[in-house]
């Protein structure tokens, strides 16, 4: 075993031996974690009654006023006739099945994610489908506002997109009455396993002539369209506050990251020969450093919501933070670097992913650095916001520049030569998966970053 993963050892335990230790400390910790379950649904309920309030008496616009009283009535009407059209549909099922199906587009990494599960599995599903019902048609509606123009634009040129107004009634009918799934279909919400897309193609490509502008726009500003490029998907908080103002998004921050902490990657990368984009279509701090090759993309003319696309499409790899926005390289089936994971929501199942490493989680009484087992032990593992870890006593500490350009050098090496160090990654990965499937947690295919492992030693210790 290389020497500087001796501390990753694990003694002479079995695999039951295993979850029984995880188990017994999970048992230690039981009260704490029931409390911590009231506190979160007292808190869903404090949250929906503060809502409440702020409809009725701090927002006393008369536009609001009327769109209040006329609610239920608009309310009454979409299911008056989403129950007609639910009973039209089990009328006709032994015939012909009509499906309907919402697709979540205010934010881009639901649009994008809802839409290549579609494509991907469609053909299995009709297949599955057919032999049931050999007539078949889907339906489809968007949920609101697109976060992406373009995305839209390619949406409803290869699905049946109809009016919010038209289906919404039926959407919601058929989610409440009993066998409604089978009139409707349903998309995977914030999933993890991704192997779905394990050696697929890209579900687009572009036209000639869509080629031709995106290359002509970036020879306008001084960059080389054959040349090669690195993409950055940097979370920050700017896009949920300017599109979701009505949301407090605190639940999100500890996803939130530093932009100034990648830019010592961007330059060794571009010192290396490649063309380095920020990219996102808000943010809230702009890049600090100048280079010739590195474009701050996010507040660049260049910026629009079809080079989003083409440029995720042409990049040589992706670095990126959990976000909405890393499904833009994995539509494209881009190697995909993932730094600064928070939480193991972030974590995917899947050749999607190829190396990643988290952000440090500390005690936020004393600081002490918690590994992998203390987090099981608090039920970390499950946790989806920021409350959640404040309350279980953790904190986030983001990947420091000199953390981040390790991880850029390592997943250059990846990209460009291959795995020169199968050994070593099989052994923290198959530790990393033994101790997550102790606890029935799904298994991680992507590879964690030796160089923060040799920072964090006792991540995986047991």
């Amino acid at each position: 075993m290389p020497a500087h993963l001796n501390h990753l050892w694990l003694s002479i335990l079995t695999k039951s031996e295993l979850k029984l230790k995880i188990l017994s400390s999970l048992l230690k910790n039981r009260s704490q974690q029931i409390a911590m379950l009231k506190v979160k649904i007292a808190s869903k309920y404090k949250t929906g009654a503060n809502r409440l309030v702020n409809l009725f008496f701090q927002n006393q616009t008369f536009p609001l006023a009327i769109r209040v009283l006329t609610l239920p009535f608009i309310a009454s009407i979409h299911c008056t006739c989403g129950l007609l059209l639910a009973l039209v549909q089990r009328f006709l099922s032994p015939i012909v099945l009509i499906r309907i199906g919402r697709i979540y587009n205010q934010r881009i990494g639901h649009f994008i994610l809802e839409f290549d599960w579609l494509e991907t599995t469609r053909e299995n599903s009709k297949n599955d489908l057919l032999r049931k019902f050999p007539l078949r048609f889907d339906l489809f509606f968007l949920s609101g506002k697109s976060s992406n123009m373009y995305l839209e634009k390619i949406v409803k040129k290869r699905l049946p997109i109809l009016p919010r107004g038209a289906l919404l009634g039926i959407y919601l009918v058929n989610r409440l009455l009993p066998g409604g799934r089978k009139y409707s279909i349903v998309f995977p919400i914030r999933p993890t396993d991704f192997r779905y897309l394990d050696d697929t193609p890209s579900n687009y490509t572009f036209t000639i002539e869509e080629q031709n502008l995106a290359r002509a726009r970036l020879v306008e500003i001084g960059f080389n369209p054959d040349e090669p490029i690195v993409c950055f998907y940097i979370r920050d908080s700017a896009y949920a506050e300017k599109y979701f103002t009505k949301q407090n998004q605190d639940f999100a921050h500890y996803r939130d990251c530093q932009i100034i902490n990648f830019e010592k990657s961007m330059e060794f990368l571009a010192d290396n020969g490649y063309q380095v984009f920020r990219m996102g279509k808000y943010g809230t701090k702009t890049l600090t450093l100048k280079h010739p090759r590195i474009l701050d993309y996010t507040f660049s003319s260049l910026q629009s919501d079809f080079m989003d696309f083409y440029l995720s499409a042409t990049c040589e790899f992706a670095v990126a933070t959990d976000s909405g926005a890393m499904m833009l390289p994995i539509f494209f089936r881009r190697p995909l670097l993932l730094v600064n994971v928070p939480a193991f929501h972030g974590l995917l199942s899947g050749k999607c992913l190829t190396l990643f490493q988290f952000k440090t989680f500390r005690e936020i009484q004393g600081g002490g650095e918690l590994n992998l087992v203390d987090l099981v032990e608090k039920g970390a593992v499950r946790f989806e916001s920021q409350e959640e870890f404040i309350q279980a006593g953790i904190q986030h500490q983001e990947n420091s520049s000199e953390e981040v350009l390790n991880a850029v050098k390592e997943m250059l090496g990846l990209a460009t030569s291959g795995i020169s160090k199968q050994t070593e990654y099989e052994f923290s990965q198959n530790l990393l998966n033994l101790i997550l499937d102790s606890i029935g947690f799904e298994l991680v295919s992507g590879k964690l970053a030796l160089s923060w492992l040799i920072q964090h030693p006792n991540f995986l210790k047991v």
